[in-house]
């Protein structure tokens, strides 16, 4: 699993009712890292990547994609919304 910051993967937490995720984490923290990551991404069977649905997650997860084919892009759980974070601070009702 494959997140643009830690606040989302958080998220991710309380979305998915889990204390912890049943797959590897990797936090990126800034788009700007991905590259330093990639070669380790294409050990992986499969990408859940829940980055930002702005531009820069966009072309990020594009990139993602042409490096490895392996991708699924799971923005669309917080379509509408910036991000996981955004969503499950102002999105959901409770």
């Amino acid at each position: 699993m494959l997140f643009e910051g830690f606040f989302d993967f958080l998220s991710a937490l309380e979305y998915y009712k889990q204390s912890v995720l049943p797959a590897s984490v990797i936090v990126l923290n800034s788009l700007t890292n991905l590259p330093k990551v990639l070669p380790e991404l294409k050990r992986f069977g499969k990408i859940s990547a829940f980055l930002d649905t702005d531009e820069a997650g966009r072309k990020a997860f594009a990139k993602l994609k042409l490096s490895t084919t392996n991708a699924i892009d799971f923005s669309k759980t917080y379509n509408g919304f910036k991000d996981f974070n955004e969503y499950m601070t102002k999105g959901r009702t409770f």
